[in-house]
């Protein structure tokens, strides 16, 4: 998503782990929200969020054994609107012995395998492939990996 900065060139922050404060103008910052592309992008410039939800197969997998068995409700209040979040928790409790059923929910929901949907954004502008991200995460995982 790219997010454009108010008049004063200041730009939204994160509030939490899904809304950002964003400026009013005259110093004042409005209530927080939830950002999506239909809020702030412009493909001419600022600044592009990366969001990472599961960087491969093997760090999905390890998000929802670290998460376990969570509620449907963040916080206890907040409905998780999020059904790829809720399914791959679902998978991965039931299937948690079942490898093959779980890298095939992971490559239709996850990657989005056969969908088109990659095609679709790639062909108007919406996703592009960053190349040196990769190298910088790769870097990072092998340092970790020598460290331990």
């Amino acid at each position: 998503m790219r997010l454009k900065a108010d008049g004063t060139g200041r730009l939204p922050v994160p509030f939490d782990v899904h809304k950002f404060l964003c400026p009013a103008g005259d110093g004042v910052w409005r209530a927080p929200r939830t950002l999506t592309c239909s809020d702030g992008l412009d493909l001419a410039d600022g600044p592009v969020v990366l969001h990472y939800a599961n960087c491969g197969y093997e760090h999905w997998r390890r998000k929802y054994a670290i998460l376990g068995q969570f509620d449907d409700v963040w916080w206890g209040r907040v409905p998780c609107r999020i059904p790829a979040h809720l399914h791959s928790r679902d998978v991965l409790t039931d299937a948690s012995d079942d490898d093959e059923r779980a890298r095939a929910f992971y490559r239709a929901v996850v990657m989005r395998e056969g969908s088109g949907e990659s095609a679709l954004l790639r062909a108007h502008g919406l996703l592009v492939t960053i190349g040196f991200v990769a190298d910088v995460v790769s870097r990072a995982a092998a340092r970790a990996r020598r460290r331990t």
